[in-house]
């Protein structure tokens, strides 16, 4: 997919971090979502915290999206800052929290008010009324940065000034609610999916070059695998990299493969991957992750319909019902996931 990026929206950012943005556009997110992006990065950045924990978010996110810290943010974007508060109420509703704020009253005689409250202001996407699943976190994420992405998008600012806005927006709800705004910044990042979890962690973690080094199909399964045991996770690495390199050079095609197509690929390579790794292969149970009733090695993983159907069943994936690039990229991810570790669950580790 071609840039669709303006030059006023790289404006202000060092060459990684734009390089990062044009790298989101291959996923097909829309412009207004890149926005959306970079004002929930703002949101994050504008969360009350200890002087010790400021610090290193602000090393990192300076390097990031360089900002003008000695102008007051409020002159920086008081012209087009137009306020997030609805959309941020929907996700609260949507969300499916119960979250606690603090009650404020400008009279006595005045209804008590919150910095967030439920609202369906139809923003989002109506479908959902909780998250449970991978697929619900995805859809109303996706969402959720669209709207956000609005205000600047079409104003024509940069992603600069979006960061500023969310970073303005958390800093209002903090005048009010200190403590509250630290529990909206945990709800609006506490669902992120696979591909905009992995890019929130690398503008957050300065780590821009790498993210852009990926595959695509590699992004969502990073993420994915962050909660596993580090041999675990290394070995898998290695198998992943098979199913897109041979002898350090791309394998050609494959990401556009369908998801059954998919499923027979990562399927013959787990096969050669086990193979060339007899009994050396890291067991399953030593992932520090849980998957109850995997498909079998040999069985039930050979059947397309039966890994499909399990992919549901976690995550609430399902082949017939992808909506976009992202939800196939990370279909395959957890297809992946399944597949090695359906390998893995009978693996004894020979010394």
């Amino acid at each position: 997919m071609n840039n669709i990026l303006l030059e006023i929206d790289l404006l202000g950012l060092p060459v990684s971090t734009q390089e990062f943005a044009k790298k989101i556009c291959t996923f097909e997110f829309s412009r207004s979502q890149i926005h959306g992006l970079f004002v929930l990065l703002g949101l994050y950045a504008g969360t009350p915290r200890t002087q010790d924990e400021m610090i290193g978010v602000i090393k990192n996110l300076q390097s990031v999206v360089p900002t003008d810290r000695e102008t007051n943010i409020d002159e920086q974007v008081g012209d087009f800052y137009d306020g997030y508060e609805a959309v941020i109420d929907e996700f609260y509703l949507r969300s499916g929290l119960n979250l606690s704020f603090r009650e404020i009253r400008v009279l006595e005689t005045t209804p008590s008010l919150t910095i967030i409250k439920p609202d369906d202001n139809r923003l989002l996407d109506t479908s959902i009324n909780g998250v449970n699943k991978l697929v619900e976190a995805s859809r109303l994420i996706w969402s959720l940065l669209e709207n956000l992405g609005h205000s600047t998008e079409r104003k024509n600012k940069s992603l600069v000034d979006a960061f500023l806005c969310g970073i303005f927006q958390m800093q209002l709800y903090a005048q009010s609610d200190v403590k509250g705004s630290k529990q909206a910044s945990v709800m609006l990042t506490g669902f992120l999916p696979l591909v905009i979890g992995q890019a929130f962690k690398t503008l957050t973690n300065n780590n821009s070059d790498y993210f852009s080094g990926l595959v695509n199909l590699q992004v969502p399964l990073h993420y994915l695998m962050g909660s596993m045991s580090q041999q675990y996770a290394e070995q898998m690495w290695i198998f992943q990299s098979c199913l897109f390199y041979h002898e350090q050079k791309p394998i050609g095609g494959v990401e556009e493969l369908s998801p059954s197509e998919w499923h027979k690929w990562v399927l013959d390579r787990a096969k050669a991957f086990d193979t060339a790794y007899p009994g050396g292969l890291r067991p399953f149970s030593e992932s520090g992750t849980t998957l109850t009733t995997l498909p079998a090695w040999g069985y039930d993983v050979n059947d397309f319909p039966s890994v499909d159907g399990y992919i549901y069943e976690v995550w609430g994936y399902e082949s017939s019902g992808l909506r976009n690039y992202v939800e196939l990229a990370e279909y395959k991810a957890c297809l992946i996931y399944v597949v090695y570790a359906s390998l893995t669950s009978g693996s004894v580790v020979v010394n």
